[in-house]
């Protein structure tokens, strides 16, 4: 926070190649911006057939890709369908795998990672959580972005400057999003988004819409990097001319100093002068210590 206006903040990319819904080969059905609503059923219902899970396309389908942790097991007895990949520590994997044996038609636990199947999470999924403690940027929730995915996460680092938060007053947002690191906050947040899916499924779409028109390509990234460059050359060149001005304003003031020194000396000068050609007296005792004081201070110093 000392020094908050020297560090400047850079959101992570994505390969929009590698992460194309468009031209995507691990899922069923491809689909850009003008058919995802479609498309997005269709892979549901092909991910669901996959997984064993009931085959509905109108069921509300949660997707997680990560390191899991108990704060998501609360998920499981929620009327949802929840999607589970990566691994973690043990006890955690046991929970999943508990409750996609209870649970089979709405609970589908792959205690290990594939990135194919991931796409496909990304592709069919209506929502993505990411309930991180600390996330200094995030990948997860801009490739669920890029699918159409809404991501539920809990406010922190990039992930706050990412998301926006659904406003049902104003229309606006990509996401969902909760503020303190518990359960509670993350299930209430859940339900929120869930009854927005079934009670008012043109926002929901509408928001579809909106976070794949997002992006966060890694040319936005070099954008951003371009810019944080020019304004560092900009402020260079600034100090540099702000350093020259200071030199020249010393410089001019030292030379006028020198110019009031020596037009003291000419007057002195022509002082004596005058004197000399009138008869006068010579210089006194004290304006001989004068000038010598006037020429000493005109003398360089070695």
């Amino acid at each position: 926070r000392a020094r908050s206006k020297q560090l400047s903040g850079i959101v992570n990319g994505i390969d929009y190649n590698v992460y194309n819904p468009k031209t995507d080969k691990d899922i069923a059905v491809n689909y850009s911006v003008e058919d995802v609503i479609k498309a997005k059923a269709a892979n549901k219902t092909a991910l669901q057939k996959e997984l064993g899970l009931e085959e509905n396309p109108d069921a509300f389908m949660l997707g997680i890709v990560s390191r899991l942790t108990d704060q998501k097991g609360q998920i499981c007895a929620e009327d949802v369908q929840l999607v589970v990949l990566g691994t973690g520590e043990g006890k955690y994997q046991d929970m999943f795998t508990y409750y996609s044996r209870k649970y089979p038609e709405r609970v589908s636990a792959n205690i290990f990672y594939s990135e194919a199947l991931s796409h496909r999470i990304y592709a069919s999924c209506d929502a993505f959580l990411m309930p991180s403690l600390f996330e200094p940027c995030g990948l997860s929730q801009l490739m669920s972005l890029r699918y159409g995915t809404l991501p539920i996460v809990r406010e922190t680092g990039g992930l706050r400057d990412t998301v926006t938060p659904y406003n049902e007053v104003d229309g606006t947002g990509t996401g969902f999003s909760f503020t303190n690191y518990n359960a509670h906050e993350m299930l209430a947040i859940i339900r929120y988004a869930k009854k927005t899916y079934f009670n008012d499924r043109r926002a929901w779409n509408e928001m579809v819409l909106r976070a794949m028109k997002q992006d966060f390509s890694w040319d936005a990234s070099a954008r951003e990097y371009e810019k944080l460059y020019d304004g560092l050359i900009e402020e260079e060149a600034r100090r540099k001319e702000a350093i020259r001005l200071q030199q020249a304003r010393e410089a001019a003031e030292a030379a006028l100093k020198e110019a009031e020194k020596a037009l003291e000396l000419a007057k002195r000068a022509e002082e004596k002068a005058i004197r000399k050609f009138s008869g006068i007296e010579d210089e006194t005792e004290d304006e001989r210590t004068e000038t010598a004081e006037v020429e000493a201070d005109k003398t360089p110093e070695a």
